[in-house]
């Protein structure tokens, strides 16, 4: 009886994990795993895997492992966040407001990660699921253009690649980083200093731009500073902490296109004697999700409002938007202003 218990327990809670999706794409484990995972006996895990079969819960072929039946597999999961194996504070943020909205509407998303750009995972996932949210790098995957063949409806998050007809959520879109060189602007900045230390993408790239295009809107001098480096912050304080020593007096502002290089930066005015927001003034547009609570806080784009966007993307692939057509480009409603210590000063 005891016995009977126990492998029943383990079928129960094989049926729990197929429910939630955790054998999409790939089959159950194999009777000796099963076995050494839940510390029974073989023959306990067999009768589980038995007991599911006898249900229709699963199917075996001779020679292969158990798979979920097809009349069985969860239809919750029909939603995947595909992102880069290293995690980030970005993809954190993302993957709360993208599991929240889809929890108020009866889904749930499943989290996969990719290793390289060319990971066979990410074929996997999108011939899987029917709608992934792709957090890419800055690298592309060499098979990006195919992807349109698989089953799943794509879209990219925090980037554009809307000129690979890919549809795209841009959470600090170029307008966020028009308002913060605005703002600069407006409170004296005449010699601001655009730097990167990460590596191009469409995100940088955009930032950039905007900096090249407010340069030229004001008649005002580039001082365009592009050096990826590996240790991002550290990196953004030796190039910044270089050009204040060297160029004493030259800057009065610098447009830092992460948050990484604008600590670097405020690391290096203050190691170099300059009052931060007063004599020199530090932005972003991300500030990350603790821009409040540095010292000094960041002036950036407050983190927007996703949920309204996230579900008008989810809408798209259900196909229950009013358009079946690829929506391009979705961006917040709203865009606000955060002024921080870093530009106005203590």
């Amino acid at each position: 009886m005891a016995n009977r218990k126990r492998y029943t327990q383990i079928a129960e809670l094989l049926q729990r994990r197929i429910h939630q999706g955790d054998y999409t794409g790939k089959p159950l484990p194999s009777e000796e795993f099963l076995a050494m995972e839940t510390g029974v006996s073989r023959m306990t895990a067999r009768r589980a895997i038995l007991h599911l079969m006898d249900q229709g819960i699963i199917t075996r072929q001779p020679g292969s492992r158990a798979v979920p039946n097809d009349k069985n597999k969860s239809i919750l999961p029909s939603l995947a966040m595909l992102t880069p194996a290293c995690s980030s504070e970005s993809i954190t943020r993302w993957r709360y407001d993208i599991e929240r909205t889809a929890s108020e509407m009866n889904l749930r998303v499943r989290p996969v990660e990719y290793v390289h750009e060319d990971d066979p995972s990410i074929r996997e996932t999108l011939d899987e699921y029917q709608g992934v949210f792709f957090v890419p790098t800055a690298k592309l995957p060499k098979l990006i253009e195919s992807w349109q063949d698989y089953r799943a409806k794509l879209m990219c998050i925090s980037a554009d690649l809307t000129h690979l007809h890919i549809p795209s959520i841009w959470d600090f879109p170029p307008q966020g980083a028009d308002m913060v060189l605005e703002h600069m602007y407006e409170i004296g900045c005449r010699n601001v200093m655009c730097l990167n230390v990460q590596p191009m993408d469409t995100v940088i790239n955009a930032w950039i731009d905007s900096y090249q295009r407010w340069v030229k809107r004001h008649n005002l001098t580039e001082h365009m500073h592009d050096t990826p480096r590996a240790l991002l912050s550290r990196g953004a304080c030796e190039e910044a902490t270089n050009e204040f020593k060297n160029n004493p007096g030259k800057y009065d502002g610098v447009f830092a296109t992460t948050l990484p290089a604008a600590l670097g930066s405020i690391r290096a005015a203050h190691n170099c004697g300059l009052k931060i927001g007063k004599e020199m003034a530090v932005a972003t547009v991300d500030g990350g999700v603790f821009f409040r609570e540095y010292l000094p806080d960041i002036t950036c784009v407050d983190a927007p409002d996703l949920v309204p966007v996230i579900k008008r993307a989810i809408e798209w692939i259900l196909g229950k938007s009013r358009s079946k057509q690829n929506p391009g480009m979705l961006v917040p409603d709203v865009l606000k202003l955060y002024k921080g210590e870093s530009t106005l000063g203590f």
